[in-house]
This record gives C-alpha cells, sequence and structure tokens, in this order.
C-alpha cells in the first residue's frame, strides 16, 4: 500500500503548536502533501505539572513560513479527500467527525492498559511498562484499532528528564512514521484499564522515587509482557464514570449513568442497573445483581450473590447534617440476601444470610439469617 506523497490531514490548535510543527517538519522532508487542520483550542483552567514534556505553546507563529493548505475542522467533509488524518495537538474529537479508520493518534501510554491523561506518568506511578500507542481514533476515549506499539527504551543511567524526552521523540517518530506501522505494525496483549484524569499535583514529588523502583523492575515487566494472559473482560457503558483506583471483576456489566467511586471494588459476575451510585471504598462481591436506581454509599460491604432490588438505599450516618460533620457507620448484608424495591436500609445494621427485605421495607435493626422482614419499621413476618 504506497501511500507516499499522498495527501494527508494534520489537526492541531489554532495556535502554534510545537508537537504539531515537529510532526509538520519531518512530514514535509518524506514529501507528504500535508493540510493543516484548525481544532477550536480550549484553555485548560487548573495548572498542572507539564514538566514530561517541552512547552507546547511558547514559541509563536510556528506556522507562517509553511506554504501549505489550512482548513477549519467542523466536521468529516472538511477531511473527506485526505486518505490518512495525523493527531498532532486536539482534545477530545466531536464523534460526529470522526471517520472509521482514517483518524491517527498517538497516545503515550501502552493500550488498553493506560488509558486518558498523563500516561507516562502513571504507568511509571503505577509501575507499569512505558510505551507509546499508535492507533485509529473511534468513539471511545483511546479504544479505536492499534496499529503498533512500541516500549520506552531505557539504561540504569537514565534519569527521568532525559526518559520524559526520548518518550515525547519517540511519540512524534511513530506519528511520522505510520506508514510503516500500519503495514507491519506489532501489539501486545495487555489488561483494560479505565481512562486516568490529569496527575495530581501532590503526587509528584513521589515519581523520582518510583522511576528508580521502574528501572529495577524494567527487565522483569518486559521479560513478563507477552506471557500476559487476556483476562476476561467486564463491561463499562460509555455513559457511566468510573473513578481513579477502582477493582472490578471478570463478566460484570455495568450499565448507563452509573458512577462508581475510588476505591471501590465490585466482583467477578455482578450486573449494575442503570443510574447506579457506588460510594467510596464500597466492597461488593460476586454474583450480585443491583437494580436501577440504587444508591449504596461509603461504609456499605455487601457480600456474595446479593439481590437489590430497585430504588434501594442505603444510609451510612446516624444523624444526617448539613453542618456537622459526620462518622459514617457501617452495614453488611450477608451472602444470598435480597433487598426488595424501594426499601431502606439504616445503617449500623447486618441483613443476615439468605434473608428476604420486602419491598418498601424501613430496617432498623438486625434482620437474621433466612427470615422475611416487611413494613415500616421492618419486622419478622411470620408464615
Amino acid at each position: 500500500m504506497k501511500i507516499n506523497k499522498a495527501k494527508i490531514g494534520l489537526i492541531t490548535y489554532k495556535y502554534s503548536h510545537l508537537k504539531t510543527f515537529q510532526i509538520l517538519k519531518q512530514l514535509i522532508r518524506k514529501k507528504y502533501k500535508v493540510v493543516l487542520l484548525f481544532e477550536e483550542f480550549k484553555q485548560i483552567k487548573t495548572k498542572y505539572d507539564s514538566s514530561h514534556r517541552p512547552n507546547q505553546f511558547k514559541k509563536k507563529n510556528l506556522f507562517k513560513n509553511f506554504k501549505i493548505e489550512k482548513r477549519n475542522f467542523s466536521s468529516k467533509k472538511d477531511i473527506a479527500d485526505l486518505k490518512y488524518v495525523l493527531i498532532g495537538g486536539s482534545g477530545i474529537i466531536d464523534k460526529k467527525k470522526i471517520v472509521p479508520k482514517k483518524i491517527i493518534n498517538c497516545h503515550p501510554g501502552l493500550l488498553p492498559n493506560s488509558r486518558g491523561l498523563d500516561a507516562v506518568k502513571w504507568s511509571i506511578y503505577n509501575g507499569n511498562l512505558v510505551g507509546n500507542t499508535l492507533h485509529f481514533i473511534d468513539s471511545h476515549i483511546d479504544k479505536g484499532e492499534i496499529i503498533h506499539q512500541e516500549i520506552s527504551k531505557l539504561n540504569p543511567k537514565t534519569s527521568l528528564k532525559q526518559f520524559y524526552k526520548y518518550h515525547y521523540e519517540k511519540e512524534i517518530s511513530m506519528l511520522v512514521n505510520f506508514e510503516k506501522f500500519i503495514k507491519d505494525g506489532k501489539k501486545f496483549k495487555l489488561n483494560s484499564s479505565f481512562p486516568n484524569k490529569r496527575f495530581p499535583k501532590k503526587y509528584e514529588k513521589e515519581l523520582i522515587e518510583k522511576f528508580a523502583s521502574y528501572k529495577k523492575g524494567f527487565k522483569y515487566l518486559k521479560k513478563n509482557l507477552n506471557r500476559n494472559k487476556v483476562i476476561k473482560k467486564h463491561f463499562v457503558h460509555e455513559t457511566a464514570i468510573v473513578d481513579q483506583n477502582v477493582k472490578i471483576g471478570d463478566d460484570t456489566k455495568i450499565w448507563h449513568w452509573c458512577h462508581i467511586s475510588q476505591n471501590s471494588k465490585i466482583g467477578k459476575n455482578c450486573v449494575l442497573g442503570q443510574n447506579i451510585y457506588i460510594g467510596e471504598n464500597v466492597l461488593i462481591g460476586d454474583n450480585v445483581h443491583i437494580q436501577n436506581n440504587v444508591s449504596i454509599f461509603e461504609g456499605v460491604k455487601i457480600n456474595d450473590s446479593v439481590f437489590i432490588g430497585p430504588s434501594a438505599v442505603f444510609t451510612n450516618v446516624k444523624k444526617p447534617s448539613a453542618v456537622k460533620k459526620q462518622t459514617y457507620v457501617s452495614t453488611i448484608v450477608e451472602k444470598g440476601a435480597t433487598i426488595g424495591a424501594n426499601s431502606t436500609i439504616i445503617c449500623g445494621n447486618k441483613i443476615g444470610k439468605n434473608s428476604f427485605v420486602g419491598a418498601g421495607a424501613v430496617v432498623t435493626k438486625n434482620v437474621k439469617e433466612r427470615t422475611t422482614v416487611v413494613g415500616n419499621p421492618a419486622k419478622v413476618l411470620k408464615i
């Protein structure tokens, strides 16, 4: 497939952008006909540490001396005549503008293991291999078809600053040589993760120490890379929000508009219906089914094989107040219990093994094993 000298696009901001400039120079040397495609630039409101790559907006008028075609990238029509489109700089591209297998990005992390922002920092911090991934853009964040992946090389004497520089330059090189990798790229078998947010400033000081540990374990990580087995995947709908450090078991399905808060753990083969909130540090076992509109707040532990009906609520404070600071009180739901629709579980209680809480019940005290409770307040139903 000979695409050299074809007309290709290069997406960038409406401002001088260093990475785009560096890519553009090399593409022109390779005799590509390049069209600059301008995306709207959204200024980042919060400051963050960008030491892992050069200042991208410091130099002005970088594109001034290039006599090339320039366009606004507003719709699919703007790229219809282009063979491929590379991303030099851009935010998340509107789904309406995406053409399958046309727009190519180089993500500074090994996908799907390191998705989202500041991938190189998160990879070092979490002890994962650092590398770049050339991939096609689709409607999902960092989930498009992978073209080629490379691990960022290092040696024992490499400093963190030097490593950042090499990693950044390799990212540019892979984009410029996209033709070669479309023909003959290599991919790794890696487990999937959720997209990361910005790397917190408070963790920056730890990166030097984390990088030293990364260097020590680098050979081991590389050696075991292709031994990784592809795990069974869980499913998370694109409208759901999953925070940092969440663990989700195999074959679990999380549906529309759920919010899973940080440090929570969900077991295997679970189903979470629409509009479910899972608070921080919540523990949910295996084979748990949670129906629509359920809220499970911090302090709650759900054991295996529990069914929770629609619109059930678990509280976690005894005396709610908008002013006074509250201490969370724990609640435990034992294995095999059933919580009926619209029921309320007051915190500090235990729902016994294989017990049944009837629809609309308000549980104010412990429920014994293998009993059925109904009403407000919930009382044992004698059958």
